[in-house]
């Protein structure tokens, strides 16, 4: 977030005018407060990362290996936003972007 000013300003300026009193993120502080009001606000939720049981047998029995998103958890009830985290998006829009 801190990289991208532009997209930050066409995209997000609801967010940063109602978070950040309509300044850009100056530092990481400003992101987790952004993101923290954005989980609390459910637009994403915390995730971890948890492997699957026998992901690594699946390749060699000729399954397909499982892939990151069978990897994510939820953790809907932790609301603090860390800048090193996983989180799950959730989209509520149009049918075909599923």
């Amino acid at each position: 977030m801190l990289k991208h000013d532009k997209i930050l300003k066409r995209h997000c300026q609801p967010a940063l005018d109602s978070f950040l009193d309509s300044r850009l993120p100056a530092d990481e502080g400003d992101v987790v407060r952004i993101g923290t009001e954005m989980i609390k606000k459910g637009f994403f939720v915390r995730a971890i990362y948890r492997p699957l049981e026998g992901t690594e047998d699946s390749g060699k029995s000729g399954g397909k290996k499982k892939k990151w998103p069978d990897r994510l958890v939820r953790r809907p009830k932790e609301t603090e936003f860390d800048c090193s985290g996983f989180y799950i998006l959730e989209y509520e829009g149009s049918h075909t972007m599923r």
